[in-house]
């Protein structure tokens, strides 16, 4: 069995915050040590059954920063349509190049990607949405299939 340190590093968790960081990350150390005793917690519960450890009252001062950080950062995203309020391209001071920078598309898809893993088809349905609109603006219809079986459980009067 593993122990906690030997874990994160196996785990890559090391390399993930560095990563982060190299992107413009800010943590605290005590976030990072938060983060990390958390990731620790939830293999000892899935991998080895374990009870995990109740937080402390630091611990869990440290998790409401972390939170309200990840808020406000999410939150400040929307001043994008205060700097740019006729789109992209009809701006005085702001550029496409200046949104791009913070846009970064590979954090964006991150962020979709992780808010439809998390929350299945509630936000996969609305991030969709928003894809159609985009397109339909452009003058495009896109058409979106799913498989019915993989729905759930069979409804009256409709067949999979």
């Amino acid at each position: 069995m593993m122990k906690k340190d030997e874990w994160l590093k196996a785990n890559g968790f090391y390399r993930r915050i560095e990563d982060r960081r190299e992107d413009g990350t800010y943590l605290t150390s005590a976030q990072e040590e938060l983060l990390a005793e958390a990731s620790w917690q939830s293999h000892r519960k899935v991998n080895e059954s374990k009870k995990p450890k109740a937080m402390t009252p630091g611990q869990r001062g440290v998790k409401r920063d972390l939170l309200s950080s990840w808020r406000k950062g999410l939150e400040s995203l929307r001043l994008v349509d205060v700097a740019f309020p006729h789109g992209k391209d009809a701006t005085a001071w702001f550029r496409e190049k200046d949104l791009r920078k913070a846009l970064d598309k590979d954090a964006i898809v991150e962020v979709v990607r992780m808010s439809a893993f998390y929350f299945g088809v509630e936000y996969a349905d609305a991030i969709l949405d928003a894809v159609r609109s985009t397109y339909e603006n452009a003058g495009e219809q896109i058409v979106i299939q799913r498989v019915l079986s993989s729905w759930g459980t069979f409804r009256p009067g409709i067949r999979p």
